[in-house]
């Protein structure tokens, strides 16, 4: 990335627009240069809004998040630039859980079996989240309520 005024700009850009509701306008606004900004804390940000997303069954949302931080975490990578503690992981899931909203549950499930294949550096609660979420697309179900 440049480091220009945009790379630095856009996570408060983002955050506004965000706040105003028009996540479709700001995921668009993120181009992957913006999470190569060394110290960016846009990962987290962007994993932070993908996330409340999918709280709020918002998965289109949420995703358009995601494909962009998927897109900007290997970016970063690839540049050799630290990348978040657990971030990677966590994006995973949450793309996971984007596919499992949207009725993909076998690409879901794959997904998931990879990053649980994968989990070498994982807590072992963390593992038992996926594996539940495992178990859910085995249901065929979106939600553990969706049991009841």
């Amino acid at each position: 990335s440049g480091g220009g005024a945009s790379d630095v700009a856009i996570g408060p850009l983002v955050g506004a627009l965000a706040q105003c509701e028009r996540h479709e306008q700001a995921a668009k606004l993120i181009a992957p240069e913006a999470f190569a900004y060394e110290h960016s804390e846009l990962p987290d940000q962007v994993l932070g809004l993908a996330t409340g997303l999918l709280r709020q069954d918002r998965a289109v949302e949420a995703r358009a998040y995601l494909n962009k931080l998927e897109k900007g975490v290997a970016l970063r990578l690839d540049l050799e630039l630290d990348v978040p503690e657990g971030l990677v992981p966590d994006m995973k899931r949450r793309i996971a859980h984007c596919l499992r909203h949207e009725g993909l549950y076998q690409e879901s499930k794959v997904r998931l079996q990879e990053l649980l294949a994968a989990s070498g550096g994982l807590e072992h609660g963390y593992e038992a989240m996926v594996a539940a979420d495992i178990g859910l697309l085995e249901a065929e179900t979106a939600r553990l309520s969706d049991l009841s």
